[in-house]
């Protein structure tokens, strides 16, 4: 007991001097003047909204997760997911890629659960939502004002760009999904993200409504990162 205490308390120690360490080396860096080229009312209230839609975001992106975890019959609590997402944020916005944050994300869901393999699972497919939302959010904008589409080679970069992400995932999910290849695939160490996503989905037909709410969850945090862009330019 002594022993596992001193080492809760040492990672504890190690983690507080790491983001000591990373906030000394990111702040020194930040230029707040930056922000507020001018000071008129109206810049200030653009981007006063931009910052509290983006904490709706990571509000919405929390709900997605717990959505895909009860989808994948996992329960967990809005305030630990919440907490786990700023610690995966955190550590997103200092690496270079989000991957570490996600990896921090499932590391710690799957030590308070016990489930490590659905726990990623959870997190992988949560991602895989955004290769659905945002392409379908531009086919569906090019749709609605399709003088968009006469835009020449900008036009054709965005029709690629939103198909040929959605057919690669179609043909990764019917790959990871089939009961034998999924499973085949995953007995390669290489492959091993093919087993993961193939017992996500396994239990994610059990609940096709899960499934939907998910994506709702998973549109409606896209429409706000987008809106969140739009309201700062």
């Amino acid at each position: 007991m002594r022993t596992e205490r001193t080492k809760a308390r040492a990672w504890l120690v190690l983690r507080l001097v790491l983001t000591a360490t990373m906030l000394g080396i990111v702040l020194p860096r930040l230029h707040p003047e930056t922000l507020f080229p001018n000071h008129h009312l109206r810049s200030l209230l653009w981007m006063g909204g931009a910052l509290a839609l983006s904490v709706v975001a990571i509000g919405l992106s929390v709900v997605r997760w717990q959505q895909m975890l009860h989808a994948l019959e996992v329960r967990a609590r809005l305030p630990t997911l919440a907490s786990h997402t700023l610690a995966g944020l955190f550590v997103s916005n200092f690496l270079p890629t989000t991957v570490g944050g996600d990896v921090l994300r499932a590391s710690r869901l799957s030590a308070e659960n016990g489930h490590r393999k659905i726990s990623a699972a959870s997190v992988v497919l949560e991602r895989l939502t955004g290769f659905v939302g945002l392409p379908l959010i531009t086919l569906v904008a090019l749709l609605v004002s399709p003088h968009l589409l006469r835009l020449g080679a900008a036009s054709h970069l965005a029709v690629a760009l939103s198909v040929g992400p959605l057919a690669a995932l179609a043909f990764f999910l019917l790959v990871a999904a089939h009961p034998r290849i999924g499973e085949r695939l995953g007995g390669r160490r290489w492959l091993g993200l093919a087993m993961t996503v193939h017992l996500g989905l396994v239990r994610l037909r059990r609940h096709p409504a899960l499934a939907g709410a998910v994506m709702l969850a998973a549109l409606a945090y896209q429409l706000t990162v987008v809106l969140v862009a739009w309201m700062a330019a």
